[in-house]
């Protein structure tokens, strides 16, 4: 017993030296510089003025330069995003989520569906992150920071006059060179550029300066990787907003349709107009997203049930389960956010029949009466979420925010996800392209001449190639013109883009030794003014009939038409899309003003015109009845009588503004093809004609007389709007004028 005790004795003993010389070597390592990082340089102490002043400018630049980037998803600006194409109107046909369709400020997404929204079984998905280091390639985080830091330290240093009041004269005597390091807990800058101080001290030579930035940028970064991994593997967002649908969906008309419900009754169901779906889910989206939370970081709480409630624990539970977002370790510095706005318009379908969603009914009259109603609604979502990390102690505590955007995607009631590979691994000698090096532009000369096809003066636009996956700057025209080589290729694609003009893009091998000319037009964007006039559909008060009145007619007060346009992309274009929304607004010489400033450009362009009405409309219930009378010669001895609908139907009810109304009624929808040319951009104006249900002409409000009013089956002369737009072309031809 004595030797097995000295023996445990000895090993504890063992194990104690070894985690005391495991101590001192984590200590001594914690307390080492990192390789490879610029140290602080020992200098003078009357040179410590220009020291501090010239660190401090660093510190205050690459603030400014770090505010930048987390502003806009890890980008100085969205121009530094490698073939970003931004769509303003459609948030998810965009490369980046846009803050509204006539701004320029967007972030771009870090995982999205880069297939159209229509895509079936073949979907694609792209992600727009940048590394976040050099090393990694770029674009990248210390690179674009090196870039501004490098372009904006001057800008505080002002020539050192501040130093020069004090009687202390400094001289740069080379360029110098930036270098951005981004570590576990900091972002160290250094300057490396050879400066000479002449003091009452004496003269001192400065080349060495070292800005340590307080903010935790790898964790910020780490964190934004985890979660937009996550949603790509499990399509988390996708899943809340099921959770979502399914929470506030049933067979109510104040409720969303259901994904799936029966009802045994004799009325006809609830029914919805689809639009009112759409502008409910996103509300629902807009107060249920920022419920999201990440577990383990800063600001994560879990959620309580509201008091006096029942079964408390249970709601916790399930509310919390919707909620959460786990991620691979605890981020204790950081905080996360999410949001949704509800002005940015999802892609949004569902199946109902056209702009009406309602049942699937059976009725039964022999012997006695009933009926099914059976609710089966498959839902298709894609909606963008601004995700918002932020380090409340960074910069002295002033705090750092970073920025960036992901896509939540559902179809037929299901999470869309594909297998993530964007964060795999990537070997050194795959970093940097090859594509781009000057020595590899051996085609022949390709002389590029651009125009601009409404003018025909000549355009200056930035040029670029692109061959698979790789893109290269090229140059400038200047004048329209530029003639130079490019890299070899067979496929590539060569793009000019220039400010208040449509990109261009257009297919070019370059895999030849004889030279090519390119003659090209680019189109303007040009702004124009927007009204709109309407063709009505009236109900005969006799035959109850509807019939078109071809006698166009002002809008109303209380009308308005929200107006789509997606160009459709030709050879040579790229997407382009514009928005316009006209509220009450006759032709121009009554006097009302226009939606100005709308953007148009040339290109085929598929138009979706909605029609709303603000002012009050009813569909009242009516009472119809089965029963008390022979059936193949059986009496039904009691009749039966139920209300179509149940309840009746309110649209409208504006405050007094116009177009304000939280429940318009829909009174058409058209869509068409319309080609703007060159000739029509010399015009400033575009009258759009559409075609209404005039259902404000109905006595709509009374049963019975000689009034004429509304039923639920007038709901369908909705969708007839679309019929009478294709059997009349010329009719709804939008007009463009001066």
């Amino acid at each position: 017993m004595g030797k097995r005790g000295q023996l445990t004795l000895f090993i504890i003993i063992g194990l104690l030296v070894v985690l005391l010389v495991g101590i001192v070597i984590f200590v001594n390592v914690q307390r080492a510089p990192i390789a490879g990082l610029p140290q602080v340089q020992e200098v003078a102490e009357q040179a410590k003025p220009v020291q501090n002043f010239i660190q401090s400018c660093l510190y205050l630049t690459a603030q400014q330069g770090l505010e930048r980037i987390g502003d806009t998803g890890g980008y100085l600006s969205l121009n530094e995003v490698p073939g970003i194409k931004i769509n303003p109107v459609e948030v998810t046909e965009s490369d980046a989520l846009m803050f509204s369709p006539r701004g320029r400020f967007g972030i771009p997404y870090w995982y999205y569906m880069s297939s159209k929204n229509t895509c079936v079984g073949n979907c694609e998905f792209s992600s727009k992150k940048p590394n976040l280091f050099k090393r990694q390639g770029e674009p990248s985080i210390e690179g674009q920071l090196e870039r501004y830091i490098e372009a904006n330290v001057e800008t505080c240093l002002k020539d050192f006059d501040v130093l020069a009041q004090q009687g202390i004269e400094v001289t740069a005597e080379n360029q110098g060179d930036v270098e951005v390091f981004v570590t576990k807990n900091d972002v160290v800058i250094g300057l490396f550029r050879e400066y000479t101080v002449i003091s009452e001290g004496g003269r001192h030579t400065l080349d060495e300066f070292v800005a340590p930035v307080d903010v935790r940028l790898q964790d910020i970064y780490e964190l934004a990787e985890n979660i937009t991994v996550l949603e790509a593997e499990n399509g988390f967002l996708a899943k809340h907003a099921r959770n979502i649908i399914s929470a506030f969906s049933r067979a109510d008309a104040e409720a969303i349709p259901p994904i799936g419900d029966m009802d045994l009754s004799l009325g006809g169901g609830e029914i919805w107009p689809k639009i009112t779906v759409q502008q409910r889910i996103q509300e629902l989206l807009q107060s249920h997203v920022q419920l999201l939370q990440v577990f383990g970081t800063k600001n994560y709480r879990p959620i309580e049930a509201p008091a006096n409630i029942q079964n408390p624990e249970t709601i916790e539970n399930m509310l919390n389960r919707d909620s959460l977002i786990p991620v691979l370790r605890v981020f204790p510095h950081t905080e996360a956010r999410f949001a949704y706005i509800g002005a940015w318009k999802p892609y949004f379908d569902l199946n109902c029949d056209g702009a009406v969603c309602k049942p699937e009914g059976f009725l039964n009259t022999f012997l006695f009466p009933f009926g099914i109603q059976k609710y089966d609604f498959a839902y298709d979502l894609s909606y963008p979420v601004l995700v918002e990390l932020r380090e409340p102690d960074a910069f002295n505590g002033q705090g750092y925010t970073f920025r960036f955007a992901l896509e939540g995607n559902m179809r037929n009631n299901e999470p869309v996800t594909v297998d993530w590979e964007e964060f795999s691994p990537i070997e050194p000698q795959d970093l940097f392209s090859q594509l781009c090096n000057e020595n590899h532009k051996t085609s022949g000369f390709v002389n590029i001449t651009i125009t601009n096809s409404v003018s025909l003066e000549p355009v200056d636009a930035a040029i670029t190639y692109s061959c698979g996956a790789e893109e290269c700057i090229i140059g400038r025209t200047v004048d329209g013109r530029l003639n130079t080589r490019l890299p070899r290729c067979i496929g590539g694609q060569l793009r000019a883009g220039q400010i208040d003009y449509a990109p261009l893009g257009i297919n070019l091998d370059t895999s030849t030794d004889d030279d090519q000319i390119l003659d090209l037009e680019m189109h303007p964007i040009v702004p124009f003014n927007v009204t709109a006039i309407k063709y009505r559909l009236k109900k005969d008060s006799v035959t109850r009939n509807w019939k078109l009145d071809t006698n166009p007619v002002f809008f109303t007060p209380h009308d308005q038409a929200t107006i789509s346009l997606s160009r459709i992309p030709e050879a040579g274009e790229e997407p382009f899309a514009s928005f316009a929304s006209v509220c009450g607004t006759p032709f121009i010489v009554s006097g009302q003003e226009l939606d100005k400033d709308v953007p148009l450009t040339v290109g085929n362009y598929n138009v979706q015109i909605t029609s709303l009405y603000h002012d009050t409309i009813v569909v009242p219930s009516e009472t119809r009845c089965y029963g008390g009378e022979d059936i193949l010669g059986i009496e039904v001895e009691k009749e039966e009588c139920f209300a179509v609908p149940n309840e009746p139907m309110y649209f409208g009810n504006a405050t007094g503004n116009p177009c304000t109304s939280e429940r318009p009624f829909i009174s058409g929808a058209l869509q068409f093809n319309w080609e703007i040319t060159p000739e029509m951009l010399r015009n400033n104006i575009v009258v759009f004609k559409t075609i209404t249900v005039a259902a404000e002409l109905l006595e709509n409000n009374t049963l019975g007389g000689s009034g004429t009013y509304l039923t639920i089956e007038d709901l369908s002369q909705i969708t007839a709007t679309q019929d009478y737009a294709v059997a009349n072309p010329g009719l709804i031809a939008p007009e463009v004028r001066r």
